[in-house]
This record gives C-alpha cells, sequence and structure tokens, in this order.
C-alpha cells in the first residue's frame, strides 16, 4: 500500500465508524493480493483494521459475516467483535484509485497459539460446539457454503468442487500420469464414489447452520493462563454441517483430535444420524487433505516408486475402514 495508507485514509475510515482520534498505527500485514491487517489506536483502544484485498471477499459477504460475528458475541463467545456503522459491517474507501473494501473490528490483546496441547484441542472443542449450537438457534442463513463442504453442489460463492474432492482428482490423475497400478487406482476410485455417495444421500437430513468457517489456531490468541480469549476472522464464513466441520477439523487436529472430538460433545452430543456419518466423513476427509495428496505427489515427482505404492495402498486401506483417525 505504501506510506500513504497513509493517516489520512485510516482516519478517513475510522470517520466513517464515527471514532476519531488515530493516534498509534501499526502495520501487522502489507503484501500484494493479501488482505492487510492494520492495528490502529483511537480514544486509546486497539482495533483491527482490514483492507480486502483477495479478490472474493464482497460487501454481501462481509454483511453476513458480520452479522454472525455479532450474534456470537451476544451469545458471549470470545470473538473479535466486528464493529458497524449503523448496522453494515464494511465501508468502502478509495485507495491508489480503486476502491477498497474495508472492515474494522475489536482488538483482543492475547497472545498467538504456539502449540495445540490436550488443554487447547479441548477448549477448541468445546468452543465449536457452543458456536454450532447457538448457530442452529439463529434461524440465521448465509445461503451459500463454507469452504468445508463436500458436496460440491453447494458451492455457491468459492471454488466450484471442494478441495477434497479436487485432491482425488489430482492424487489419481496424477498417479495414472505416472503409470501406478491402475486395478489400485480402480479401487480408490470406486471406493471413494461409494463413501461420497452414501454421504450424499442423506447430506440434506444433517443438522446445518452458518459457521465462521476457519476454526484453527492461527485465528485465535489465549491469555497467560492458554484460555482461549479470541477468535477472529469471519470472512470466509458460510453455512455448513456441523458434523462435517467438527470431522474436517479432527482429522485437521490429528493426534489431537479425538480430544477435540470428546470435549466437542460434552456440549453438543451427537445425534444419532451424525454419529453413522461420522466415521464415513472421517474415511473420504483424511485420505484426501491437502498436505497429505500433496506430499505424496510430491513423492512421485523424486520417482520414489516404493514409497508411493505403500501410501497408495494406505489411502485405499483408510477408504474402507469402518473409521479413519
Amino acid at each position: 500500500m505504501g506510506d500513504i495508507i497513509n493517516v489520512h485514509l485510516i482516519e478517513e475510515i475510522f470517520h466513517a465508524y464515527d471514532l476519531h482520534h488515530v493516534n498509534q498505527i501499526q502495520i501487522m500485514r502489507d503484501q500484494p493480493k493479501k488482505n492487510s491487517i492494520i492495528k490502529c489506536q483511537c480514544n486509546g483502544q486497539w482495533y483491527v483494521l482490514k483492507i480486502y484485498q483477495d479478490g472474493w471477499t464482497t460487501e454481501d459477504k462481509l454483511q453476513k459475516s458480520g452479522e454472525l460475528n455479532r450474534y456470537l458475541a451476544d451469545a458471549g463467545m470470545p470473538v473479535a467483535k466486528m464493529l458497524d456503522r449503523d448496522g453494515w459491517y464494511s465501508y468502502r474507501s478509495y485507495l491508489n484509485e480503486e476502491t477498497q473494501l474495508v472492515s474494522i473490528e475489536e482488538y483482543i490483546d492475547g497472545k498467538e497459539i504456539d502449540e495445540v496441547t490436550d488443554g487447547i484441542a479441548q477448549q477448541l472443542g468445546r468452543l465449536l460446539a457452543e458456536q454450532h449450537v447457538s448457530s442452529e438457534q439463529s434461524g440465521f442463513t448465509f445461503g451459500y457454503s463454507s469452504e468445508w463442504t463436500l458436496m460440491d453442489g453447494e458451492r455457491v460463492t468459492y471454488e466450484e468442487i471442494s478441495e477434497n474432492y479436487e485432491c482425488f482428482l489430482e492424487l489419481i490423475e496424477s498417479a495414472k500420469g505416472y503409470g501406478y497400478d491402475e486395478a489400485l487406482l480402480s479401487k480408490i476410485t470406486d471406493a471413494y464414489y461409494e463413501k461420497r455417495g452414501m454421504l450424499e444421500k442423506v447430506w440434506h437430513e444433517l443438522p446445518k447452520g452458518p459457521i465462521q468457517g476457519d476454526w484453527c489456531p492461527y485465528n485465535m490468541v489465549v491469555d497467560s493462563t492458554e484460555k482461549i480469549i479470541g477468535i477472529f476472522d469471519f470472512n470466509i464464513a458460510g453455512d455448513e454441517a456441523f458434523v462435517n466441520e467438527l470431522a474436517s477439523l479432527h482429522a485437521y487436529y490429528g493426534e489431537r483430535g479425538s480430544d477435540f472430538l470428546q470435549a466437542y460433545e460434552t456440549i453438543r452430543p451427537l445425534s444419532n444420524i451424525e454419529k453413522e456419518l461420522y466415521p464415513v466423513l472421517l474415511s473420504v476427509i483424511v485420505p484426501f487433505r491437502f498436505d497429505r495428496t500433496n506430499s505424496i505427489i510430491t513423492l512421485m515427482k523424486e520417482n520414489e516408486e516404493e514409497a508411493v505404492k505403500k501410501k497408495l495402498e494406505e489411502t485405499l486401506t483408510l477408504l474402507t475402514k469402518a473409521s479413519a483417525t
């Protein structure tokens, strides 16, 4: 943004929110094509100004995200509350002859989560369950999916197909291109489509609602006792089947996933249909996480044939066993 992101521009934005006398500015992130994050002090209080440059955040999305954010804050969740201007959660400013979409939220003074310990995993699980309970009661909907969804027909906001399906396709096509066992690849393909078909038949029956969309440690801060005191970044929020987000995060948190799940269920026990589908979800999600499929494709490029064969066999095992963790 350069130096002229200057005080004048920041003051203009803060004035739009009826906040005056910006007296300290700290640029936290300013990179091309990424959302800029600026910490500002105004009237003795710190705020976070975000300037959106990602190409897909819109005024409508920010409005809906702000409404969910405020609903959860009012429900007592430790979210960094987004500020509004008479009910509007974004503002358009002019920078370098272009309009820039911006938002302001409260700054929560905490430290980053360095490691997901048992205690952190349990807090994450309980807080996720609290979010789902509140969301289910809200009657609120975005009208479009979160990034987590597996069902491509629901994806009206982000990519046309889910990351999971994209990772599956890329792994299979790469393995075919490198000449790996066609019979094994066919078994993986058949098992994957069978499991997705099982999910698709009952997906409409699953409890759904609006979610924050990125329930990860880098979007949270803790206090000196390691208690989570701040949750932020609602700009990729959307509607989701709660059990799908839960299973996706279970996989994301790896060895802490079981602690995460157990803590979740102390607040929001899974329904019968969610319990039935949970192992199916894990069996589809775990083998085709981006980091896993990307590492296998890297092994292919490095001609590590035995390692790739082992990983492909493991993929089939994860898909076909009763449960995946």
